[in-house]
C-alpha cells in the first residue's frame, strides 16, 4: 500500500470521529471525549497526517510558482469536487466553532474539591452545577473537534489522489448559430 494511501485512510478515519465527537458534542451536550479519553489522541494523530501532506504540498507546489495558482489550478485540479468540498465546508466550520466558542466560553470547568467550578489563569471564576459543568465540557470538546473537521479533511483532500488525477472538463465553445 502507497504511504499517501495510509495516510489518507487515517485522515479519514479521523476526519469521521471528529464528526461524531463534534455531533455528540452539539446534539447531546456531551463531552464523548472526556468519556472515551482514547479519542483524546486525535489531538496527536493529527500532527502524524499533516506531515506527509506539508511533503505532498511541496512536491505538488513545484508545479507552479504562485501559491494561488497552486491552489486553484494544482490541488483543487486533481481533487474529486466532493472532497474539495469536504475541505471548504470544514474550514467555514472551524472558524464557525471559534467564534462560537469565543462567545459561549466563561472560563475553563474543573472539579475542584469536591465542587465543579469554571477557572480562569488557575482563579476560580464561579462555582457551577453539573449541569452547568457537563455544558462547558462540551461546548470546549465541540471548540476542538470543530478544528479536527477542518484539519482532518483538508489533509485528506491533500493526500487523496493514489496516482490518479481529475482533470478540469475543458469548456466547450458555443454552437455557432445555424442559418435556418
Amino acid at each position: 500500500m502507497h504511504w499517501n494511501k495510509t495516510f489518507f485512510l487515517i485522515a479519514a478515519i479521523g476526519w469521521l470521529l471528529s464528526l461524531v465527537v463534534n455531533f455528540t458534542a452539539w446534539i447531546g451536550h456531551y463531552d464523548l471525549v472526556g468519556a472515551i479519553p482514547a479519542l483524546g489522541l486525535l489531538h496527536i494523530v493529527i500532527f502524524i497526517v499533516w506531515i506527509p501532506s506539508i511533503f505532498t504540498i511541496g512536491k505538488l507546489h513545484q508545479t507552479t510558482g504562485r501559491l494561488h495558482e497552486f491552489w486553484l489550478k494544482v490541488l483543487a485540479a486533481n481533487r474529486p469536487p466532493w472532497l474539495m468540498l469536504i475541505a471548504g465546508l470544514g474550514f467555514g466550520f472551524a472558524i464557525f466553532t471559534w467564534f462560537n466558542l469565543l462567545n459561549s466560553a466563561e472560563g475553563i470547568p474543573e472539579f475542584k474539591n469536591g465542587e465543579y467550578v469554571l477557572m480562569e489563569h488557575a482563579n476560580i471564576i464561579r462555582t457551577i452545577t453539573l449541569e452547568e459543568y457537563n455544558q462547558a465540557r462540551a461546548d470546549s470538546t465541540r471548540g476542538f473537534s470543530g478544528h479536527w473537521i477542518f484539519f482532518y479533511g483538508a489533509a485528506a483532500a491533500i493526500l487523496y489522489p493514489f496516482g490518479k488525477r481529475y482533470p478540469k472538463q475543458p469548456s466547450i465553445p458555443p454552437q455557432a448559430a445555424t442559418p435556418a
